[in-house]
């Protein structure tokens, strides 16, 4: 089997996986999300610093932005974007290749909720899931506003099956982890 991660044991070997690597879903979400005028990026994990390695789930896979409002041009800094009501948001997203059982989606949902606890909206994203986990993905939703995004070989056809709850910036997590990964 092409699984290369750790804890794959938890996922049934029965199940046939693509040879792909996550990062390789990347381009995908970002062109998804480019057609809804979030521009995102991806976070190198890698590139952080040493000293905080001992943080698991700190690191989004891809943040993004999006300009709500862009009538003023005069603005110069994005401080002063980010002080006018509605200019901007700022999402996280946790990227998986498939979700197969309840116990991997716990994992990758919490894992979601805990890197995007700094942003306006944070969503868990999949390109293969389980379609019998809908209600439980729909609990988690209703329970910790974390979204859930359907992810397709035609990113055009992505699918948002649960919207993220909308809540106020962490300035203080935000400036921990540009401290930690500039990227």
């Amino acid at each position: 089997d092409n699984i290369e991660k750790k804890g794959a044991s938890a996922i049934p070997k029965s199940k046939t996986f693509p040879t792909f690597q996550e990062r390789d879903l990347h381009p995908l979400l970002c062109t998804y999300l480019s057609n809804d005028g979030v521009m995102a990026k991806t976070i190198f994990h890698e590139k952080s610093t040493k000293a905080e390695e001992h943080q698991k789930w700190i690191h989004p896979d891809i943040v993004g932005v999006k300009f709500e409002q862009r009538k003023n041009k005069t603005c110069n800094s994005l401080f002063s974007a980010i002080n006018k009501k509605d200019t901007l948001r700022l999402y996280s997203y946790e990227l998986k290749r498939c979700i197969d059982n309840d116990y991997e989606l716990k994992k990758c949902f919490f894992q979601a909720v805990s890197n995007s606890s700094w942003a306006n909206c944070g969503y868990l994203v999949a390109f293969d899931i389980n379609e019998e986990l809908r209600d439980e993905l729909a609990r988690l939703n209703h329970s910790f506003g974390t979204g859930f995004i359907l992810l397709k070989s035609n990113p055009y056809e992505s699918q948002i099956w649960f919207s993220a709850k909308e809540k106020s910036l962490d300035f203080n997590t935000i400036d921990k982890l540009c401290g930690i990964n500039p990227d």
